[in-house]
Protein backbone atom coordinates (compact mmCIF):
# COMPACT_ATOMS: atom_id res chain seq x y z
CA UNK A 1 0.00 0.00 0.00
CA UNK A 2 2.65 2.50 0.92
CA UNK A 3 4.66 1.82 -2.39
CA UNK A 4 1.39 2.17 -4.10
CA UNK A 5 0.37 5.49 -2.55
CA UNK A 6 4.18 6.73 -2.97
CA UNK A 7 3.88 5.87 -6.93
CA UNK A 8 0.41 6.76 -7.43
CA UNK A 9 0.82 9.72 -9.49
CA UNK A 10 2.99 8.06 -12.33
CA UNK A 11 0.37 5.12 -12.39
CA UNK A 12 -2.19 4.07 -14.81
CA UNK A 13 -5.96 4.86 -14.16
CA UNK A 14 -6.27 0.89 -13.22
CA UNK A 15 -3.32 0.69 -10.56
CA UNK A 16 -4.54 3.42 -8.87
CA UNK A 17 -8.01 2.14 -8.55
CA UNK A 18 -6.58 -1.06 -6.93
CA UNK A 19 -4.79 1.15 -4.60
CA UNK A 20 -7.58 3.05 -3.90
CA UNK A 21 -8.96 -0.38 -3.10
CA UNK A 22 -6.53 -2.12 -0.95
CA UNK A 23 -6.45 1.33 0.90
CA UNK A 24 -10.43 0.89 2.06
CA UNK A 25 -9.89 -2.56 3.19
CA UNK A 26 -7.14 -1.72 4.75
CA UNK A 27 -9.16 0.88 6.70
CA UNK A 28 -11.99 -1.25 6.95
CA UNK A 29 -9.74 -4.25 8.44
CA UNK A 30 -8.80 -2.12 11.23
CA UNK A 31 -11.68 -0.16 11.92
CA UNK A 32 -13.57 -4.26 11.97
CA UNK A 33 -10.75 -5.23 14.80
CA UNK A 34 -11.20 -1.62 16.61
CA UNK A 35 -14.94 -2.26 16.68
CA UNK A 36 -14.65 -5.65 17.43
CA UNK A 37 -12.49 -5.23 20.55
CA UNK A 38 -15.40 -3.18 22.01
CA UNK A 39 -18.52 -4.57 20.76
CA UNK A 40 -17.12 -8.30 19.98
CA UNK A 41 -19.05 -7.53 16.87
CA UNK A 42 -17.16 -6.48 13.89
CA UNK A 43 -19.49 -7.05 10.94
CA UNK A 44 -20.53 -3.66 9.74
CA UNK A 45 -17.33 -2.65 7.87
CA UNK A 46 -17.62 -5.19 5.81
CA UNK A 47 -21.12 -4.46 4.59
CA UNK A 48 -19.72 -1.06 3.53
CA UNK A 49 -16.53 -2.92 2.31
CA UNK A 50 -18.56 -5.79 0.14
CA UNK A 51 -19.77 -2.43 -1.68
CA UNK A 52 -16.70 -0.46 -2.27
CA UNK A 53 -15.18 -3.65 -3.44
CA UNK A 54 -17.90 -4.32 -6.28
CA UNK A 55 -17.27 -0.70 -7.19
CA UNK A 56 -13.38 -0.85 -7.50
CA UNK A 57 -13.47 -4.01 -9.16
CA UNK A 58 -15.73 -2.88 -12.19
CA UNK A 59 -13.63 0.57 -12.52
CA UNK A 60 -10.43 -1.34 -12.81
CA UNK A 61 -11.69 -3.67 -15.02
CA UNK A 62 -13.86 -1.08 -17.32
CA UNK A 63 -10.57 0.66 -17.04
CA UNK A 64 -8.22 -2.29 -18.37
CA UNK A 65 -10.37 -2.76 -21.14
CA UNK A 66 -11.65 0.55 -22.51
CA UNK A 67 -11.78 -0.89 -25.59
CA UNK A 68 -14.64 -3.48 -25.17
CA UNK A 69 -17.69 -1.37 -25.46
CA UNK A 70 -20.49 -4.11 -24.95
CA UNK A 71 -18.91 -5.95 -22.50
CA UNK A 72 -17.94 -2.43 -20.76
CA UNK A 73 -22.06 -1.23 -20.32
CA UNK A 74 -23.17 -5.31 -19.50
CA UNK A 75 -20.56 -5.22 -16.22
CA UNK A 76 -22.12 -1.85 -15.54
CA UNK A 77 -25.20 -2.58 -15.03
CA UNK A 78 -24.27 -5.87 -13.59
CA UNK A 79 -22.26 -4.42 -11.07
CA UNK A 80 -24.89 -1.45 -10.09
CA UNK A 81 -27.66 -4.04 -9.78
CA UNK A 82 -25.19 -6.20 -7.88
CA UNK A 83 -24.85 -2.74 -5.35
CA UNK A 84 -28.32 -2.44 -5.19
CA UNK A 85 -28.90 -5.92 -4.59
CA UNK A 86 -26.16 -6.12 -1.90
CA UNK A 87 -27.73 -3.06 0.08
CA UNK A 88 -31.45 -4.40 0.08
CA UNK A 89 -29.33 -7.32 1.52
CA UNK A 90 -27.63 -5.51 4.21
CA UNK A 91 -31.18 -4.11 5.16
CA UNK A 92 -33.70 -6.63 5.05
CA UNK A 93 -31.54 -10.36 5.07
CA UNK A 94 -28.32 -9.65 6.50
CA UNK A 95 -28.17 -6.52 8.81
CA UNK A 96 -25.03 -5.09 10.03
CA UNK A 97 -24.88 -7.19 12.82
CA UNK A 98 -24.97 -9.75 10.96
CA UNK A 99 -21.98 -11.23 9.04
CA UNK A 100 -22.31 -10.69 5.48
CA UNK A 101 -22.44 -14.13 3.90
CA UNK A 102 -24.87 -13.39 0.98
CA UNK A 103 -22.72 -9.83 -0.13
CA UNK A 104 -19.49 -11.94 0.45
CA UNK A 105 -21.45 -15.02 -2.13
CA UNK A 106 -22.57 -12.17 -4.74
CA UNK A 107 -19.11 -10.32 -4.45
CA UNK A 108 -17.17 -13.61 -4.70
CA UNK A 109 -18.99 -14.67 -7.22
CA UNK A 110 -18.85 -11.02 -9.42
CA UNK A 111 -14.81 -11.26 -9.55
CA UNK A 112 -14.38 -14.99 -10.27
CA UNK A 113 -16.82 -13.94 -13.33
CA UNK A 114 -14.42 -10.67 -14.06
CA UNK A 115 -11.23 -13.13 -13.24
CA UNK A 116 -12.82 -15.52 -16.22
CA UNK A 117 -13.51 -13.07 -18.44
CA UNK A 118 -10.44 -11.80 -18.63
CA UNK A 119 -9.02 -15.57 -19.32
CA UNK A 120 -11.25 -15.53 -21.92
CA UNK A 121 -9.97 -11.87 -23.69
CA UNK A 122 -6.60 -13.54 -23.29
CA UNK A 123 -7.74 -17.06 -25.28
CA UNK A 124 -9.69 -14.77 -27.79
CA UNK A 125 -6.90 -12.32 -28.07
CA UNK A 126 -3.46 -13.78 -28.18
CA UNK A 127 -0.96 -11.91 -28.07
CA UNK A 128 2.97 -12.10 -28.64
CA UNK A 129 3.85 -11.02 -24.80
CA UNK A 130 4.38 -13.94 -21.85
CA UNK A 131 1.41 -14.17 -20.38
CA UNK A 132 3.57 -14.70 -17.03
CA UNK A 133 4.95 -11.07 -17.87
CA UNK A 134 1.30 -9.23 -17.65
CA UNK A 135 0.31 -7.90 -14.35
CA UNK A 136 -3.35 -8.26 -15.39
CA UNK A 137 -3.15 -12.22 -15.58
CA UNK A 138 -1.44 -12.35 -12.39
CA UNK A 139 -4.15 -9.79 -10.56
CA UNK A 140 -6.76 -12.04 -12.25
CA UNK A 141 -5.24 -15.27 -10.80
CA UNK A 142 -5.02 -14.16 -7.47
CA UNK A 143 -8.21 -13.15 -7.34
CA UNK A 144 -9.95 -15.96 -8.72
CA UNK A 145 -8.20 -18.17 -6.21
CA UNK A 146 -8.68 -16.10 -2.82
CA UNK A 147 -12.52 -15.17 -4.35
CA UNK A 148 -13.23 -18.94 -5.08
CA UNK A 149 -11.95 -19.60 -1.57
CA UNK A 150 -13.69 -16.76 0.47
CA UNK A 151 -16.89 -17.85 -1.79
CA UNK A 152 -16.87 -21.04 0.07
CA UNK A 153 -15.72 -19.98 3.64
CA UNK A 154 -17.34 -16.95 4.47
CA UNK A 155 -20.42 -17.49 2.07
CA UNK A 156 -21.42 -19.99 4.06
CA UNK A 157 -20.57 -18.64 7.46
CA UNK A 158 -23.75 -17.46 8.56
CA UNK A 159 -26.00 -20.03 7.85
CA UNK A 160 -23.41 -22.48 9.09
CA UNK A 161 -22.85 -20.33 12.14
CA UNK A 162 -26.76 -20.14 12.46
CA UNK A 163 -26.89 -24.07 12.71
CA UNK A 164 -24.10 -24.00 15.62
CA UNK A 165 -21.26 -25.39 13.30
CA UNK A 166 -18.10 -23.88 14.24
CA UNK A 167 -15.27 -23.68 11.33
CA UNK A 168 -12.07 -25.73 12.19
CA UNK A 169 -8.57 -23.18 12.90
CA UNK A 170 -7.48 -24.84 9.97
CA UNK A 171 -10.01 -22.87 7.49
CA UNK A 172 -9.16 -19.39 8.55
CA UNK A 173 -5.22 -20.44 7.30
CA UNK A 174 -6.83 -21.57 4.30
CA UNK A 175 -8.00 -18.11 4.22
CA UNK A 176 -4.91 -16.24 5.08
CA UNK A 177 -2.64 -18.26 2.49
CA UNK A 178 -5.29 -17.51 -0.26
CA UNK A 179 -5.02 -13.66 0.87
CA UNK A 180 -1.43 -14.23 0.21
CA UNK A 181 -1.53 -15.79 -2.87
CA UNK A 182 -4.26 -12.70 -3.79
CA UNK A 183 -1.85 -10.12 -2.56
CA UNK A 184 1.37 -11.57 -3.76
CA UNK A 185 -0.27 -11.92 -7.41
Amino acid sequence: ITLGLINLKDQSEPFKILVGLLVFVFICEVTGRYIGSFLKLSYFPYHILILISIMGHTFFFLYSYPKLTRLRLKIKISSGLLVLLNIFISFKIQPVLIFPSFGIMLLSGFVIGLSLLHYQILLTNPSTENIFKSPLFWFNSGNLVFYTLTFFIFGYFSPLWNIGFIYPDWIFHLIWLANMIMYCS
